[in-house]
């Protein structure tokens, strides 16, 4: 049974990959100023955010970030930026820093390493909010 609804809850994610997030990071990869402020930013390497769902059981949603392009999966590595966040603060996601702050105060919004990757974390903030 739980296997079933965690295969269910994943639809979620290859749902939000297909119809907005391919879109949006192809987007920001063709935008000439986010496109030069990523190329110095990668220049290191790749860069990962894992968002997991609090409420629901489901895997998390790999976004990684490099300079020949970008790569959406659901699973994959547990290694980067975590953000932990509920299923229905998910739903209603806006590209507006203020949804996030709103969310980030009220708890349904969390960053659990935060102050380890700080720069990697304001950097994805650009990417999505700037």
């Amino acid at each position: 049974m739980s296997i079933d609804l965690k295969a269910r809850n994943n639809e979620f994610w290859e749902s939000v990959r297909t119809l907005y997030l391919e879109d949006f990071l192809a987007a920001v990869y063709q935008s000439r100023w986010k496109s030069r402020m990523l190329r110095r930013w990668l220049r290191d390497g790749p860069r990962r955010a894992i968002v997991r769902q609090t409420d629901v059981e489901s895997d998390p949603l790999t976004i990684e970030l490099s300079r020949e392009g970008f790569d959406l999966r659901v699973g994959g590595a547990e290694d980067g930026c975590r953000l932990l966040a509920t299923h229905l603060c998910l739903v209603g996601f806006s590209f507006s820093l203020s949804w996030f702050l709103l969310h980030w105060a009220g708890g349904q919004i969390r960053l659990p390493d935060f102050s380890a990757r700080l720069r990697d974390h304001l950097l994805f903030a650009l990417v999505f909010f700037g």
